[in-house]
């Protein structure tokens, strides 16, 4: 059984992490283009059932070379 840490929400705090995570600054234009891309995401089947680690895997092919996890 999954638990819901396992998935990504849509809550600030959790976008404001991911950006972070991404060396990416946490204001709403970035905020907006991850839910964006979150959204992508859980429509893309080849990810489902759309897992948290999968969808680190997601913005490392979508958002470019120039940004990598911090780990």
């Amino acid at each position: 059984m999954y638990k819901d840490t396992d998935f990504v929400s849509r809550q600030s705090h959790e976008l404001n992490y991911i950006l972070q995570r991404y060396g990416l600054p946490p204001d709403a234009a970035h905020r907006r283009r991850l839910l964006a891309l979150l959204d992508d995401f859980h429509a893309a089947a080849d990810y489902a059932p759309h897992h948290r680690a999968d969808f680190y895997r997601y913005l490392e092919q979508h958002l470019g070379p120039a940004v990598g996890a911090a780990a």
